[in-house]
């Protein structure tokens, strides 16, 4: 293993970032403690849109939703602040919390793998940050398109993924029932954005 790497910037490859992204993930780890995770604020790539400036996750049901998502960027709500979990689009986490968690789990195929490692790190005491004096571009959905089925198939089988590892089978089975009572509204959501 190499002893000499303190952190890692795990990026997407459909991203456009600022020239100080680290250096201001970095100095904001300093002031926030080393040991927690930190993320920038992300923008859509072609819209003056925030996708992501925090999130939300539900333990017992797995549904999640971005802080700020399409909404107008705005430095009086979206500040620097303590968030439940940090999208795996950007997150800047030091080298020996990310073993200590033993990485991203390989349960998930497709989302869900940030939340759960997210939701580990909380277990342990560990704070996701977003911070708003750094912004990065994102080209949301570009590996399968924003109007894709197969993301639904994705998210909704990750969401249960998810709900199992992080619960009880009694609360994956209630869980269960209430994601196949909500999948006709996500259907008829994804023909209507059709």
């Amino acid at each position: 293993k190499n002893k000499s790497i303190d952190y890692y910037l795990i990026l997407n490859n459909d991203t456009v970032i600022n020239d100080n992204l680290l250096d201001v993930l970095y100095v904001n780890s300093l002031k926030y403690g080393p040991n927690n995770i930190y993320s920038p604020k992300i923008k859509y790539l072609n819209k003056d849109k925030l996708w992501f400036s925090g999130g939300y996750y539900n333990k017992y049901l797995g549904f999640t939703k971005h802080i700020g998502i399409r909404n107008s960027e705005n430095n009086i709500f979206y500040k620097t602040n303590k968030t439940n979990y940090i999208s795996g689009c950007c997150m800047l986490i030091k080298k020996d919390l990310i073993d200590h968690l033993n990485g991203f789990s390989e349960t998930y195929t497709m989302y869900y793998e940030d939340v759960d490692l997210c939701h580990r790190a909380h277990n342990i005491g560990i704070i996701p940050y977003v911070i708003d004096e750094s912004v990065i571009f994102h080209d949301v959905s570009y590996s399968l398109g924003s109007n894709s089925l197969i993301k639904l198939y994705y998210q909704f089988f990750s969401r249960l993924k998810f709900v199992f590892n992080s619960n009880t089978l009694i609360v994956f089975l209630f869980a269960l029932f209430v994601n196949i009572i909500f999948l006709p509204f996500s259907l008829i959501r994804f023909f209507y954005k059709s």
